[in-house]
């Protein structure tokens, strides 16, 4: 079976959607069998009524359960009824009744919305991974997986094998029809298969060995020796096993011919590369940073946080120049040496609350939160220019211009992780270039105008106000009174700033600020009061409903513009 082309990551990448794919397949599963769980045990209990109605002593309590239908109100309402069989005598024929309430209990307490929630997180996850492999299948499949929902496992079972690369197989047999058996029950290896053990005949190394009894002890152990890596197994037919037939030590798994298909399928985990090859470690031992599969979550909570208070952050993937021409040079110690010190300048010259992740020898990926894409290339060029000053341990990386090669974007194009760590790579160009620094050009937008909202009454404090900051090269926006087209403003138009009055027809400038206030996808604008009322009431009721700052009038401009250029940022 031929492996499957990611088309919008490396190849690199793939062993992240190997683990996303395996854990939402199995998360998909435990909901499914829980869910089944509980409508089994739900049909039970209608089952275990219905004996009860035949008991006149509990036909009260029989009636107030006959209409129930939502398996949390039934659970609290049983819970009940078997509490009142506690009461009745030890040899009660309702005993054993009692006893199976007991058992199904626990499974009728789970909260629909509980499960709900669950199924719909997993659903998202595979949606993000579809999209990012471009497999509309499994998107169809997610789609419809509230009606259908093992047509989920099975699509998802599906891309797991289309992606997986083609093993090598090993079959020691005589048997024709033990080979055909081996085929269909793991179609993703190629198997080769030899008549008795020769190890000339053996072309590449195989993932697993199957032999039966024809095999000796001592050639058994001759395979485990020529390919240690491989999964040995050995498939006996327990009907026609020799007499005093002994097997090696070295054999991994002992199969009866007669159930050889079930106990390949138990062992298929083991027998696929997902288990080693794509493992993924949470920290690289060559530099001690943390993986790229690590990466993850920290993009997770780093994306939740920018949408949250509407700060960008970047990722950058760097990539060092003609590295296997160096290693090849210099050799992978004196590479990894100088790596690590690089690692360790680069880690003086970001912040604290940067993020560095080790993707491949010859690439890093950095995540810097709270960071516009200007300022990630202003980032990057100050870790170049650090990296440059780096006392020169490799004379022919000394003389480079370019030490790396970085791709750089905004969180704000890309919300997948492993998409966006695609895109970044991608925008590296794949032969050499005059320039170190590559991102979109059209995401790097030309700086805003600070935009000032003015609402007061007065004219003359219009005129006035708008002079100082026009003045200033601001962008200013009139507002005559308290009213709820403050929104309608905010809306429609980037506001930086809010200077408030408080006596307005209308709504006051406090009833203005909590509304405001209200809507939290406003927070972050900075609100300046500014009126004539000086009681010490109301400075606190301003600040308390999310004031910035609370000016006097009559005010002077000058003052009004040094206390409110700090939260316009040109």
């Amino acid at each position: 079976m031929r492996q499957a082309t990611l088309q919008l990551v490396p190849e690199d990448l793939q062993a992240l959607y190997f683990d996303g794919l395996r854990q939402a397949r199995q998360d998909w599963q435990a909901w499914i069998q829980e869910r089944d769980a509980q409508q089994q045990a739900l049909m039970m209990a209608r089952q275990i009524l219905s004996h009860l109605a035949l008991q006149p002593e509990l036909q009260m309590h029989i009636d107030t359960l006959t209409d129930t239908a939502a398996p949390a109100e039934l659970a609290r309402k049983l819970d009940a009824l078997r509490r009142t069989l506690l009461h009745l005598t030890a040899d009660s024929a309702l005993a054993p009744l009692q006893q199976e309430l007991l058992q199904l209990l626990p499974r009728l307490w789970q909260d629909p919305e509980q499960q709900t929630g669950r199924a719909q997180k997993i659903l998202t996850r595979v949606q993000q991974l579809a999209e990012g492999l471009q497999q509309d299948k499994l998107l169809q499949a997610a789609a419809e997986a509230e009606q259908v929902p093992w047509r989920l496992l099975e699509v998802l079972d599906q891309t797991l094998a289309d992606l997986i690369p083609v093993q090598q197989g090993l079959l020691v047999s005589a048997s024709a029809s033990l080979l055909g058996q081996v085929q269909q029950t793991i179609p993703r290896f190629n198997w080769q298969n030899i008549n008795i053990w020769s190890p000339e005949q053996v072309q590449g190394i195989p993932t697993v060995v199957l032999c039966d009894a024809a095999c000796s002890e001592i050639e058994q152990t001759a395979m485990k020796k020529r390919f240690p890596e491989a999964c040995l197994v050995l498939v006996l037919d327990m009907s026609q096993v020799p007499p005093g037939y002994c097997w090696s030590e070295h054999v991994d798994q002992v199969l009866a011919r007669q159930h050889l298909t079930t106990g390949l399928l138990a062992l298929l985990p083991r027998l696929l590369p997902r288990q080693s090859d794509f493992q993924q470690l949470a920290q690289d031992p060559a530099t001690g940073l943390p993986t790229v599969s690590a990466g993850r979550q920290l993009f997770s909570q780093m994306q939740a946080l920018a949408v949250r208070h509407q700060a960008p952050f970047c990722l950058a993937v760097v990539q060092w120049v003609n590295w296997q021409e160096y290693e090849n040079q210099e050799g992978p110690f004196l590479m990894g040496e100088w790596l690590r010190k690089a690692v360790q300048t680069l880690e003086q010259s970001l912040r604290t609350v940067d993020v560095m992740l080790s993707w491949a020898p010859d690439k890093l990926v950095l995540l810097l939160p709270q960071t516009p894409l200007k300022g990630g290339l202003i980032a990057l060029e100050r870790c170049h220019q650090a990296l440059q000053n780096m006392p020169a341990m490799l004379p022919a990386m000394a003389s480079q211009p370019h030490l790396f090669q970085a791709g750089l974007l905004s969180s704000e194009q890309v919300s997948i992780y492993e998409t966006a760590l695609g895109k970044a790579w991608q925008l590296i160009p794949s032969q050499a270039a005059e320039s170190r620094l590559f991102f979109d050009t059209d995401a790097l937008a030309a700086p805003q105008i600070p935009h000032v909202l003015l609402v007061d009454d007065d004219p003359i404090i219009q005129q006035l106000l708008q002079f100082t900051y026009v003045h200033e090269g601001y962008q200013t926006t009139q507002l005559f009174q308290g009213d709820k087209k403050v929104l309608d403003i905010l809306a429609e138009e980037t506001i930086s700033l809010i200077i408030l009055d408080v006596k307005m027809p209308g709504m006051d400038g406090f009833e203005v600020l909590e509304l405001i206030r209200s809507h939290h996808q406003y927070d972050r604008i900075p609100i300046v009061m500014l009126t004539s009322l000086k009681q010490e009431v109301d400075i606190s009721r301003a600040f308390a409903l999310g004031a910035n700052d609370y000016l006097y009038k009559p005010f002077s401009p000058a003052e009004l513009l040094i206390r409110t250029q700090r939260f316009l940022d040109l």
